[in-house]
């Protein structure tokens, strides 16, 4: 067909198109649905014969056309922001695997990057992420005591081992973080112990004479340790007969504790030691 003609014909076939795009469109999409298996077929097989002449039209294409793209993209995006959200949504449900395992590899492959950008940040924002964590602790107070309190209880043996560790190699940090803590809610304390004790005062008086007939040698090494280590203070109580002095005689041989001694009882024994005392000296 000589140039002129297919100029000619060309120009036709613009016009009419043009003059008649739904019909042209609607007998695209028949003859689309009539050879779609046929199609595709040839489409994959293109695509696998060429993969890097497409590869390199596309980015061709791409780089000639960055800010058409970037516009066509942001009005598409705009204009079906819920179908998109949409579609993305049941993609990940379909490929959950799939993404797990993408990131796990990206993030291995990653590692030291992601580090290196995290300890930059962590940097450069540290007011700014301490004033979210605090605030977002506040909000989420109770949710996370009880996010806390299910996992504790579900990994008591996991979580005891790691503190069992925390401590051995923090030992002066923890050491005085207790003593502070004590300090600060030294009467509160006092006060749950003093409830608890009168809550459970037969079980736990029942408990420690079971220890007690149980551990008699461990407990006498303990004292003798004890003693050694505050001999000095020891002697002083001996000497001046001090009401724990008096008290810690009267509870050794009896199922008794410190508030069940009476102070008139205290006086009497206090005076009966120096009577025993005194004729020991005599003698």
């Amino acid at each position: 067909m000589p140039l002129r003609d297919q100029e000619k014909r060309r120009e036709y076939n613009k016009k009419y198109r043009e003059a008649n795009k739904e019909k042209v469109r609607e007998r695209q999409r028949k003859y689309y649905e009539k050879n779609k298996e046929k199609h595709l077929a040839y489409t994959k097989k293109y695509r696998e014969e060429n993969k890097e002449k497409i590869r390199g039209l596309l980015k061709k294409y791409n780089e000639a056309n960055k800010e058409k793209i970037k516009m066509l993209g942001k009005k598409y995006r705009e204009k079906n922001r819920e179908k998109i959200k949409e579609r993305n949504k049941k993609w990940c449900q379909e490929n959950k695997e799939k993404i797990k395992e993408q990131r796990k590899e990206w993030y291995q492959e990653n590692k030291e990057k992601i580090k290196e950008y995290k300890k930059k940040y962590n940097e450069a924002n540290k007011e700014k992420i301490r004033e979210g964590q605090k605030k977002h602790y506040q909000e989420n107070k109770e949710k996370r005591r009880e996010q806390q309190k299910k996992y504790n209880e579900a990994n008591r043996e996991k979580v005891s081992e790691r503190y069992r560790k925390y401590c051995d190699a923090n030992k002066e940090k923890v050491s005085k973080q207790q003593r502070k803590w004590y300090q600060e809610n030294k009467e509160k304390i006092l006060q749950k112990q003093k409830i608890l004790y009168e809550a459970n005062r037969e079980k736990i008086l029942e408990n420690q004479k079971k220890y007690k007939e149980e551990n008699k040698d461990k407990i006498k090494e303990r004292r003798r340790k004890y003693y050694e280590k505050n001999k000095k203070y020891q002697e002083k109580r001996r000497k001046d007969l001090s009401d724990t002095y008096i008290k810690t005689l009267l509870i050794q041989k009896a199922n008794l504790t410190f508030k069940d001694i009476p102070q008139g009882l205290i006086e009497a024994q206090r005076e009966l030691i120096k009577i025993k005392r005194f004729i020991r000296e005599e003698t």
